[in-house]
């Protein structure tokens, strides 16, 4: 029954054009190199479609069956992968499937360290929270949302395309390009405009607002200029050095760095006396972290926000003459950062300040006989 089987096998394998049949572990399977690549793939290869039929006489003849068909629809371009894909396999439809996928692709390149989980929270998570998962993923969805959450020529509107493109272009969608020009006008240089922070005084006078266990967390900001989140991130063990120094630990946004203090000497800041506030750090990213410290900041009626004292800290290091590199080196930030982002919050007075004292020192070298 063997051979009389393979022959018949193969004389009906010599009208396909496209296809072949073969016999696998009982069963009839077609092969072909011809067929388009399935969802998912990046090129196409040579496959085999499982005909779950038994490889006896009349099995062949529903096997010759689906094989004239599916040589037909490769002739004429016409095959579709759908029918034969495994439930896994299946491309998704919905938002909520293609978050699932991208998510699991993205994590499947990427280690999961505090760093780059604070970065897919902020960059990826926030935005695809705004989308309906139960909605099928098209580009028009993905245009009103973006539309709807931001506004046109701001860093949030970039923060949208960049996340919503990245997602679309994993997804295969046609019309990316629709979302591109959504991100038009924007430039970081122009987004920055220079804002009036608060004087060294309100910040020594903001600090009595706040309950003795954040007293703490709010004057090594201060002194430091750390960033929100930084302040659980720290080694504490050179404080008692002088002058006294912090360590900001690799699980921050930019990494380690020792971090040096920059006070207004009319403060009486006691930084010796280490306490955090009874918050959850433990499977909190940066930003959340972040985001508790600027709630406290909003509930206390501070009058400015968590990262307004890290801006101060740059222009006070400024007004005190140290050098912008070093001022970069210690905030963990570039040079370009510095120069360019942070100097564009100060106003006049930092500047008229630093006028005045390199003017005065000139005078007073003048005078010296």
């Amino acid at each position: 029954m063997g051979c009389i089987l393979e022959d018949k096998l193969r004389e009906a394998n010599r009208f396909f054009e496209r296809v072949k049949l073969r016999i696998k572990r009982g069963k009839f399977y077609l092969r072909s190199s011809h067929f388009p690549k399935k969802p998912g793939e990046t090129a196409q290869k040579r496959a085999e479609i499982a005909l779950n039929v038994t490889a006896n006489p009349a099995g062949l003849k529903l096997a010759i069956a689906k094989a004239k068909e599916v040589d037909a629809q490769l002739v004429w371009e016409k095959f579709d992968w759908t029918p034969y894909l495994k439930d896994s396999d299946r491309p998704a439809e919905t938002v909520g499937e293609w978050l699932e996928k991208f998510e699991a692709d993205h994590w499947s390149k990427v280690q999961q360290t505090p760093k780059k989980l604070n970065s897919w929270h902020k960059d990826y998570e926030l935005k695809f929270n705004h989308l309906p998962e139960d909605q099928p993923l098209t580009i028009e969805l993905l245009r009103q949302v973006i539309e709807k959450k931001s506004s046109p020529s701001t860093r949030s509107r970039q923060g949208y395309v960049f996340a919503f493109r990245r997602l679309a272009e994993f997804a295969g969608l046609p019309g990316v390009e629709v979302l591109k020009t959504l991100s038009r006008g924007y430039s970081s240089s122009k987004s920055v405009q220079p804002r009036d922070l608060p004087t060294d005084a309100a910040i020594a006078d903001a600090l009595e607002l706040l309950p003795p266990d954040w007293q703490w967390l709010y004057k090594a900001m201060a002194i430091y200029g750390l960033r929100s989140h930084e302040v659980f991130r720290l080694r504490t063990d050179r404080l008692h050095e002088d002058p006294p120094l912090l360590e900001v630990t690799d699980n921050s946004k930019t990494g380690s760095r020792i971090a040096y203090p920059i006070e207004n000497y009319s403060w009486c800041f006691d930084i010796q006396d280490f306490q955090l506030p009874a918050i959850k750090v433990e499977g909190r990213n940066n930003n959340r972290l972040g985001m508790a410290i600027s709630q406290k900041f909003r509930q206390k009626n501070l009058g400015f926000i968590p990262y307004a004292l890290r801006h101060c800290y740059a222009r006070r290091g400024f007004e005190e003459g140290y050098p912008p590199d070093f001022l970069a080196v210690s905030m963990g930030h570039s040079l370009q950062v510095h120069l360019k982002i942070y100097r564009a919050w100060w106003g006049e007075d930092a500047y008229m300040k630093v006028f005045k004292d390199i003017r005065a020192k000139r005078r007073a070298r003048a005078d010296t006989p």
